[in-house]
């Protein structure tokens, strides 16, 4: 029978079950419910705390479900855990599949998030593929989005103004059809008018649709 310091559980022995059981816990805690204070278990060795946070490697998470608590997976060099904040990077957010997590592969560089969403811009909406957000290149001029739809226009085929896929002769038939008329189909820069900027947009865009 042992009796503590105030502050401390008050243990006693049950000699026929040979187990320690707590009578009052005060500031104790016992995560694996042995009745034994997981600082006496970790200091008798009864359990491991590889990690030194004063918690039972047994009680603490296993956030991929492989039977092995993620503090020991990282310790021996089973998981990586590249951001150091204790889990597993393969179970945290990884958008692009790189094996870093998004956040700390922003934090450092390796990937860019000019719309500062925590997000990777390769994970986000990039129709031009240059690797940045849709709206970034929009925002720095790299794209024109003339109609405010947050689609870089060239990424759309607005000089298909019939909608067949592709543009030829009949959209440029469309154009000198509406020569001068004010917010015409064919007004492809949409600046109001009809007009030669137009013709140039669909000779321009010739032949089918990205």
């Amino acid at each position: 029978r042992a009796f503590s310091q105030r502050g401390v559980a008050v243990v006693a022995v049950d000699p026929a079950a040979g187990v320690g059981w707590n009578l009052f816990w005060d500031d104790c805690s016992d995560c694996n419910s042995n009745g034994i204070d997981d600082a006496q278990d970790i200091l008798d060795g009864t359990v491991t705390d590889v990690d030194n946070d004063g918690i039972p490697d047994e009680c603490e998470t296993d956030c991929d479900g492989d039977g092995t608590p993620d503090p020991l997976e990282i310790y021996f060099g089973e998981a990586t855990d590249w951001d150091g904040d204790g889990h597993p990077d393969n179970c945290q957010d990884d958008c692009d599949g790189d094996g870093y997590p998004d956040d700390w592969a922003i934090k450092i560089g390796l990937v860019q998030d000019c719309d500062a969403s925590g997000v990777p811009d390769t994970c986000e909406a990039d129709c031009n593929g240059n690797g940045l957000h849709d709206s970034c290149d929009i925002d720095d001029g790299t794209s024109t989005d003339f109609n405010e739809d947050g689609i870089p226009d060239e990424c759309q085929c607005f000089a298909d103004i019939d909608e067949s896929g592709s543009v030829d002769v009949n959209d440029v038939l469309l154009v000198i059809s509406q020569w001068g008329l004010i917010d015409g189909s064919a007004d492809l820069n949409f600046d109001g008018i009809v007009n030669v900027t137009d013709l140039l947009g669909v000779l321009s865009a010739w032949g089918p649709c990205p």
